[in-house]
């Protein structure tokens, strides 16, 4: 079945006509870093009626000029109804994704990643458990191994490409066997280009798709693909800047009260699942995201200037998100 995975920048006006090929645009024209932010904190007004939701996400990606990835599990043709009033393009990004029965938004590597939300939001705990682990890789690795496996490339692919091959091909390029590429189910994908990756990154990407993993052998280029268990322990290091550490640990410990929050100065070293791990980062992200464009209404307090109190035994993300849009936070 053919799956559209990528919606990102288009040179041409989806109304005037066929759309540009991925190939022949200028990697330039992605906006990452400051100017993304910038485009995604924008304020607009997104009002439609029983579109598809393909065709407004790849509106909202021609308008800010990033990239913004459908989950090939998404209907790209579920019909979106949703009028937001003015808000950032972020918040339209996460509305559009709360419409969609049982999807998520997450942002990583200056991409957007829309899909079933227990999925989606593992992308960046497997990331951080990729980078976790490569430090063994450089002790094991010679240097040109190294910096060849830890390179990031631009990542596209043609119309009708299938992930295995992709996820093949980028593992040879990198100097990496992939041990049993068969774990890849087969697929089709119309054509799409995402920001600029290493192969673990792009293979957190791909395989997340399936709810695939990749894990590394620790003494050589090589991976295995195995499924995701979203209950497994892991353990990584937060640093959080001194300014937000108070407000980071209180929303942390309101998330999960039973977990031992032990801070050596603004660093904690913490032992959780996967899915524990998802909503600590995704609090984190929601944090540190600006509120407005600078061509937006009048700016509000950011989290950083901003007091206020959590007053739960138990809440989850979106007791707490909605707590934050609540006191405009």
């Amino acid at each position: 079945m053919l799956r559209s995975m990528a919606f990102i920048l288009l040179t041409v006006c989806v109304a005037c006509g066929p759309l540009e090929p991925l190939a022949a645009q200028q990697e330039s024209a992605i906006r990452t870093g400051k100017a993304r932010e910038k485009a995604m904190s924008t304020q607009v007004n997104w009002s439609v009626s029983n579109s598809p939701v393909q065709d407004q996400l790849r509106l909202l990606s021609e308008q800010t000029q990033t990239v913004i990835v459908l989950d090939r599990r998404i209907d790209p043709g579920f019909p979106l109804s949703l009028d937001t009033g003015f808000v950032p393009r972020w918040q339209v990004v996460q509305k559009i994704s709360a419409a969609i029965p049982n999807a998520g938004a997450v942002d990583v590597a200056d991409m957007t990643l829309v899909g079933p939300y227990q999925s989606v939001r593992r992308i960046p705990v497997l990331m951080a458990v990729c980078d976790d682990t490569l430090p063994r890789w450089k002790k094991s690795l010679s240097n040109d191994e190294y910096r060849k496996v830890t390179q990031v490339s631009a990542r596209e692919w043609p119309m009708l490409a299938e992930p295995r091959q992709l996820l093949v091909d980028a593992a040879r390029a990198a100097g990496v066997t992939i041990r049993n590429p068969e774990a890849i189910p087969h697929d089709l994908w119309d054509e799409g280009r995402l920001t600029r990756l290493s192969f673990l990154d792009f293979s957190c990407v791909v395989l997340a798709q399936f709810d695939l993993k990749p894990v590394l052998d620790e003494s050589k280029a090589e991976i295995s693909i195995e499924p995701v268990d979203a209950t497994a322990k892991i353990t990584h290091k937060y640093s959080i800047p001194a300014a937000d550490k108070p407000r980071v640990a209180q929303a942390w410990q309101a998330l999960h009260p039973d977990l031992a929050l032990r801070w050596t100065g603004n660093s904690t070293t913490i032992t959780a699942s996967v899915d524990q791990h998802a909503d600590m980062m995704e609090i984190l992200s929601f944090l540190n995201r600006p509120a407005t464009g600078s061509d937006s209404a009048a700016p509000q307090e950011s989290l950083k200037t901003r007091k206020f109190q959590l007053k739960a035994s138990r809440t989850t993300v979106a007791d707490l998100i909605q707590f934050f849009a609540n006191n405009s936070v």
